[in-house]
């Protein structure tokens, strides 16, 4: 018992760790011990070195994993202990650790020396870009701030994140700065050796809690309690039972992609205030049940498309006072077997359906107001509900409908000419079908009738005479914007002197005029945007459209960390723009010729981890990328990303002015 602390024989010591991988996990140490051991690890190995215990605080019960793991020293860290065996001194014990200034000439010296022991064998501590400095952790010093995290995470802060409605009032908000203002030795700061780091900073009105994640992923509560919380990786919030949020001021949700919420029981939405929901895509509400609209003011509902309301059972609508149905062309009602109507209806027709005074249907009486000014017939006038509906070119007046007709090669149309119910559509006399209604009521129930063709409508002859008429080019759609027109005579004159641009602008050489011309090949065809951008120049003359860099969908609303929306068509080539910024469209444009404009660039990305996207023009005649297509794109297409490049009127003239330029 002589030869044991406490009896005489305690003996303090300081030493080197060279190695700290403890068979036993007991967080044990080889320490080379200064005055016992050689400095010669050929005299004295490492691995001959007695292992050291680590001494834990009395916080830490060091007992069935209870408490602070007893590791943390690295290869190279300097240890205070005793002897716990007195004047055996063969088993020691770590109390503490003991930092200093490791000088970056003794340790290259020491570095170049072999054989030499108190010093990490592995020659990784101290590290070597801060040598010459306190082992004191720099952000508990506030010195060389600018390479810690502390500059990281101020360089990645995410900025300009929109909000809801922002686009009508630039409404964005910014990531907090850094509010790091440490000074010491206030800064409590714990780091591991792949950088993960715990601050609890006491500096006056600067104190913070931070947590941070090697990845940059951390959690910041500044002096005024306000927190930062971001995640680099995926984000999971679990609760087991009920969950609580309460937000005293605003709150802004921002979500770059997809959004989903599943609620498996009843949800209440309350609002004090007002509601506003704005979709720039489609919108789709399915319930299983009934739905409840309940409006204290005035209820509006508006589309600048048609609006279809359908029921399987019945529709009733009903009011206090007034019911208005206005139409500014035609407004077609249509029974399957009768239509009852009651009371007195007032009528400004500017048709000779007025001359005929008051008409009446079993108590009901029609009263004409005085009659409109009527216009002269068009078009518009004269064909089917479904064609009038079309935007076709009202400036061109045709006083009789006969010269439109007797253009129809009725072979194709699959109808008789002849046929009365065919001449009352295409030649009706409305007189004689008035006064047919007049002497016999009920002609007006029958869905073949004259009331059925004097209000137009949209009967299977009829819709086939429409079709026909566009089929065979006798009736042409104009584009909603603009007539605009190419210069060029024909899609072949314009393919060839597109397959030119492409030389010219230095274009893979697959793309030329017999692949533009011809339809998908594979091996051959994949060079979209080369395709595109020489048709472009063709089509307008414009040089520096045809020098655009970047994937296909680059040009289109893909997420820009997955590739696109980084290049554009809206550029400033030689003082002028050629090209609107682009637009999200949906199906109601890819599926609709009518919408389509020359020169307009159609691009979108693709689903499934597809690449590249497509991109494809309008030349009037087809759609031309790397090859030609009768239509937009959809197969494996993500639909939200689908961008419209269109024409502004610098590049409209510059269509118009390319008359057959050669390259």
């Amino acid at each position: 018992m002589e030869n044991v602390y406490g009896n005489n024989a305690f003996y303090w010591w300081v030493g080197v760790v060279e190695d700290r991988n403890d068979p036993l996990y007991l967080g044990r140490c080889k320490v080379r011990i200064v005055g016992h051991h050689s400095v010669d690890t050929g005299e004295l190995p490492t691995s001959d070195l007695p292992w050291a215990f680590p001494m834990q605080p009395i916080t830490s019960a060091a007992m069935s994993g209870v408490g602070q793991t007893p590791i943390g020293v690295v290869e190279g860290t300097w240890v205070i202990g005793f002897f716990r065996d007195g004047d055996d001194c063969q088993e020691p014990v770590m109390m503490g650790t003991i930092g200093g200034i490791p000088g970056k000439k003794y340790q290259e010296r020491l570095n170049n020396t072999t054989g030499h022991g108190f010093q990490d064998p592995n020659k990784k501590y101290p590290l070597t870009e801060l040598l010459d400095e306190p082992d004191t952790n720099r952000l508990a010093r506030n010195q060389s701030i600018d390479k810690t995290i502390v500059q990281t995470k101020q360089i990645n802060r995410t900025k300009k994140v929109p909000v809801a409605f922002g686009r009508e009032s630039n409404g964005e908000w910014n990531q907090p700065d850094s509010p790091y203002n440490a000074r010491y030795p206030y800064n409590h700061v714990t780091q591991s050796e792949s950088g993960h780091v715990i601050e609890i900073d006491d500096t006056t009105n600067a104190e913070r809690l931070h947590i941070y994640h090697r990845t940059g992923t951390f959690v910041e509560v500044d002096a005024e309690g306000s927190m930062v919380t971001r995640v680099i990786g995926n984000n999971y919030h679990i609760t087991d039972y009920n969950g609580f949020i309460s937000i005293k001021g605003k709150a802004n949700i921002t979500v770059d992609g997809s959004c989903n919420i599943l609620v498996k029981n009843n949800c209440n939405i309350e609002v004090d205030g007002n509601l506003k929901t704005h979709v720039h895509g489609d919108y789709e509400l399915n319930v299983a049940g009934k739905i409840d609209i309940a409006a204290g003011k005035a209820f509006t509902a508006y589309t600048d498309k048609d609006m279809s309301i359908q029921a399987k059972t019945g529709i009733s609508a009903k009011s206090n006072t007034t019911i208005n149905v206005e139409s500014k062309t035609v407004t077609n009602i249509k029974a399957g077997t009768m239509l009852q109507m009651g009371g007195v209806i007032k009528t400004s027709i500017s048709s000779p359906v007025t001359e005929f005074g008051i008409v009446k249907f079993n108590g009901m009486s029609i009263v004409p107001v005085p009659p409109a000014p009527t216009l002269g017939a068009t078009v518009r006038d004269l064909t089917p509900t479904s064609l009038a509906s079309l935007p076709i070119d009202t400036n061109q007046e045709i006083a009789n409908n006969k010269v439109v007709y007797d253009k129809l090669v009725w072979s194709k149309v699959g109808l008789d000419r002849n046929d009365p119910d065919v001449q009352d559509i295409i030649n009706p006399d409305v007189k004689k079908l008035i006064k047919k209604i007049l002497e016999d009521p009920n002609v007006g129930d029958d869905l073949e009738g004259g009331s059925a063709r004097v209000s137009q409508l949209n009967n299977i002859k009829a819709e086939k005479i429409d079709k026909a008429l566009y089929d065979q080019g006798i009736v042409k759609p104009l584009d909603p914007d603009t007539d605009l027109k190419s210069g060029y005579k024909n899609l072949d004159e314009l393919l060839k002197i597109a397959g030119s641009w492409a030389r010219k602008l230095g274009k893979n050489s697959r793309v030329n005029y017999e692949n533009l011309k011809s339809g998908y090949i594979n091996g051959v065809h994949g060079l979209c945007p080369q395709g595109t951008q020489s048709v472009v120049v063709a089509l307008t003359g414009v040089v520096g459209l045809g020098k655009l860099s970047g994937n296909a969908d680059w040009f289109s609303f893909k997420n820009p960390s997955t590739g696109g929306g980084r290049s554009s068509f809206a550029v400033n080539i030689g003082g002028k723009v050629y090209y609107n910024d682009k637009v999200n469209v949906n199906k109601l444009y890819t599926k609709n010729p009518l919408l389509w404009q020359v020169g307009d660039i159609v691009v979108m990305g693709y689903l499934g981890g597809k690449l590249y996207g497509h991109i494809q023009v309008w030349t009037g005649w087809k759609w031309v990328s790397d090859f030609s297509q009768n239509a937009i794109q959809s197969n494996h297409v993500d639909t939200t990303t689908v961008a419209l490049w269109r024409l502004n009127e610098n590049g409209k003239a510059a269509v118009q002015s390319q008359k057959n330029k050669k390259a």
